[in-house]
Formats: C-alpha cells, structure tokens, sequence
C-alpha cells in the first residue's frame, strides 16, 4: 500500500465519513481494512503539538532557511528537482525520491545526506557537515513525525526576505 493510498483513506475517514471508501488497485478497502489502516497510520493523521510545532519553527526551520533555501527552493533554484520551502514539496523529495520519511528516521535519507554519507551529496553543499547537535534535532524531529506548518509555498517576496543579506545578519 502506497502512501497516496493511505493519504486518501485518511482524507475519505476525516472529511467524507458518509460517502464511499476509496478504491484501491485490489478494489474497495472494507469497512474493517479501513478501520485498520487507520488505526496503523494514525500517527499521520494525528495533528501536529503545539510542543512539535515550536520545535519546527525554533531548530528546523531557521537551519532550512540558513542552509538550504538558496539551493532548495520553489522559486529559481530546486537543484535535484528538490524544495523544502513547504510541507508537501519536503515529503515529495526530488530526484531521489523522498529524502524525510515522517516517524521513520532510518529510512529518511536527508539525515544520511546532513551526516555526509551519501558520496556526491554532501549537505549543506560547499561546506562544513552541520553541527551534530543540528542532526539530532533533524533526527528527532523526524522521529516525531516531522510536524511542519508551511502549508503552501512562500510567495516570491517571502523567500527573497527569508533568504536576504539582512535576514542572514539578523541570525
């Protein structure tokens, strides 16, 4: 099962409990298979703390928006086809594939990549690995089920701002 596949059995249980379930490739999921995923991916589901979203906005993003909205954006540059400006362009990954795999920090290949143990993508690129206390706090996060905010892309105004000589100043 696929992870569009459980976004719309999620989606179908929290927004359209009276309609239809949704198809699969073997067919209608039951009533009882449903109830099941659900309660297997109810970490999806689940809305974000208030705790996760601090989290997010005080150690991920400010390291997001120093180090990798330059290269990473849905602006000018998406090198490797790759943006983390907002949610869903992070869990779609690039190139690739996914590189943030929510609760799953194993199989996340951006810690691999901040740790420097994916020859040719070293991140951030043309500098030092990321201090290990920043990976960590990349790791939790994941752990956590990557709780973030950024609904929609930033506007071009806001990435110019975020990205801006003054803003690198003020951190």
């Amino acid at each position: 099962m696929n992870h569009n596949m459980i976004s719309r059995a999620v989606n179908w249980a929290r927004y359209r409990p009276d309609s239809n379930p949704p198809q699969t490739c073997a067919g209608t999921l039951s009533g009882g298979a449903l109830l099941g995923l659900l309660l297997s991916v109810s970490g999806l589901a689940a809305e974000p703390s208030q705790e996760q979203l601090e989290f997010f906005e005080s150690r991920i993003r400010p390291v997001l928006v120093e180090h990798c909205y330059e290269c990473h954006n849905s602006g000018d540059a998406a090198e490797g086809e790759l943006s983390v400006v907002h949610r869903a362009a992070l869990l779609k990954g690039g190139d690739g594939g996914p590189i943030v795999m929510p609760g799953e920090p194993s199989k996340s290949r951006l810690l691999a990549i901040l740790r420097h143990e994916v020859e040719g993508l070293e991140m951030p690129q043309n500098g030092p690995k990321l201090d290990d206390r920043v990976i960590a706090d990349f790791e939790k996060w994941i752990s956590d089920g990557a709780a973030d905010p950024r609904d929609q892309a930033p506007s071009a105004e806001e990435l110019a701002a975020a990205t801006s000589w003054d803003a690198t100043l003020r951190r």
